[in-house]
């Protein structure tokens, strides 16, 4: 049995109008992409202004893509592996979710434990909401997730909301602490 990667790609840039759109989008099996966006899809935020008062508190609005993961079939396998490669444009808002869990079933001996790998790039005045639907790991199974987020254009902060050990999440920033 060969090993089944499946890549996922997607770009989300800010329009004039302030809505998000994906301008490159890719997947192949066992991956698959489907994106949203309704006009009522709006992300409200609050944003604290750093270079003129920090006490000022702004709500800024936009309107946001949604991308959902989805898989074909009932699961994951030995060495499977998923690789979503996020880039979120200067403006833009893209959320990165999934439509239900994921299976990760027992693993094969001989093989490579299934591997999902998710790689973000996030520029200037960008959000990306990456929330995920946990996976669902069958005994025997053997799952190594990795998550890679570089924040460009001096963002200050990132909340990943994954149950992983420090050391598998990476989170760079290109502004100085």
């Amino acid at each position: 049995m060969e090993k089944r990667i499946g890549r996922g790609t997607i770009t989300a840039e800010c329009r004039s109008d302030g809505s998000s759109v994906a301008s490159d989008l890719f997947a192949n099996y066992p991956c698959r992409l489907h994106l949203t966006s309704r006009p009522n899809n709006e992300l409200k935020t609050k944003v604290n202004d750093y270079n003129n008062n920090e006490n000022d508190e702004s709500k800024t609005t936009s309107k946001a893509l949604t991308c959902y993961v989805l898989g074909y079939g009932g699961g994951l396998i030995s060495g499977d592996t998923i690789s979503l490669h996020i880039n979120v444009k200067t403006n833009a808002s893209l959320v990165v979710t999934s439509q239900s869990t994921s299976k990760a079933f027992k693993a094969i001996p001989g093989r490579d434990a299934t591997l999902v790998k998710t790689v973000g790039n996030v520029g200037k005045g960008g959000l990306l909401f990456l929330v995920p639907q946990p996976m669902q790991c069958f005994g025997g199974s053997k799952l190594e997730q990795e998550t890679h987020i570089v924040l460009d254009g001096g963002r200050e902060s990132a909340n990943i909301d994954h149950d992983h050990d420090e050391d598998d999440i990476g989170i760079e920033s290109d502004q100085d602490p």
